[in-house]
């Protein structure tokens, strides 16, 4: 069945922040020199489809997002022990991921009147003549 343009569409976006970049150093109480070093990079993506089916009958839409988010930073504190003439410190690193997925159906009877809306969480409802019927998921 071909479906004209007005009845798809799809997303596709994202964004790339890379490097963030602090460098600082200043003197510490005793004198000698402190580096705190940070650096962060950012992806963030944001995918959709979008589609619509007529079959005579029914007219189904079918929705699919996907968003995803992921962080990563590093940070280092380093100080100056003057009398060894050498850099002592620690390094940190930190790294969040999240997805957000959503998918959903639903479909317009035509004939009888009635809506389908489905799978949300693993449930499918379905309202016919204002009446609600609803089925629990498969085991």
């Amino acid at each position: 069945m071909a479906l004209n343009l007005l009845s798809q569409f799809h997303l596709n976006a994202q964004r790339l922040w890379y490097p963030m970049l602090l460098h600082v150093t200043q003197p510490t109480l005793l004198g000698t020199p402190a580096s705190v070093e940070l650096t962060s990079s950012a992806l963030a993506s944001f995918r959709g489809d979008f589609t619509q089916e007529d079959d005579g009958r029914n007219v189904v839409r079918h929705n699919t997002l996907d968003a995803r988010l992921a962080v990563h930073v590093d940070s280092s504190l380093r100080t100056l022990n003057p009398v060894s003439d050498t850099w002592h410190g620690a390094d940190r690193a930190l790294a969040f991921h999240a997805q957000l997925a959503f998918a959903s159906k639903i479909a317009f009877d035509i004939k009888y009147l009635g809506i389908t809306i489905g799978p949300l969480n693993g449930r499918t409802i379905t309202y016919v003549e204002d009446k609600k019927v609803s089925s629990e998921p498969r085991r």
